[in-house]
This record gives C-alpha cells, sequence and structure tokens, in this order.
C-alpha cells in the first residue's frame, strides 16, 4: 500500500509551502567524499564542512564547499 502525499493531511494551519529547487556544483560531492575519507580513523563517522551559495526566492544555488576540522576525544 502506497500513500500519496495528497491523500495526507494539511497540518500547516494555513500556512504555504513552496517547493525549493536546488542546484549543487558538480565539484560538491566529490569535496565531502574526500574530506569524509581523509579524517582521522578515531574520529567517528561524522564530518563537519559549510557549503556555500546563494537563496533567490525557491532557487538555492551551492557553488562551494570546504571543510572545518574537528577533534574528537572519545575520554569526553
Amino acid at each position: 500500500m502506497t500513500t500519496q502525499f495528497s491523500e495526507l493531511p494539511n497540518l500547516n494551519f494555513g500556512l504555504t509551502v513552496k517547493p525549493l529547487h536546488c542546484n549543487i556544483h558538480p565539484t560538491i560531492t566529490p569535496n565531502i567524499l574526500d574530506h569524509y575519507l581523509r579524517k582521522p580513523e578515531d574520529q567517528g563517522d561524522v564530518v563537519v564542512g559549510t557549503l556555500l551559495g546563494t537563496i533567490d526566492g525557491t532557487q538555492i544555488d551551492i557553488f562551494s564547499s570546504f571543510a572545518v576540522p574537528q577533534f574528537y576525544d572519545p575520554e569526553t
């Protein structure tokens, strides 16, 4: 059994939801993957980074990213 979104109740109580359109530059995914693969092995499965881009109404353009180094201390 599948449920269509149109069959779900509207719980926004009068608020309208606008669809967002997101364009991601092709280099973003390899940057994130590279950051994940270069993290220290004792850091765990989480990496932190920043996405840079613009928002114009409902259009989001992500054109750059960079890693944010973090250090995980398992004793704390």
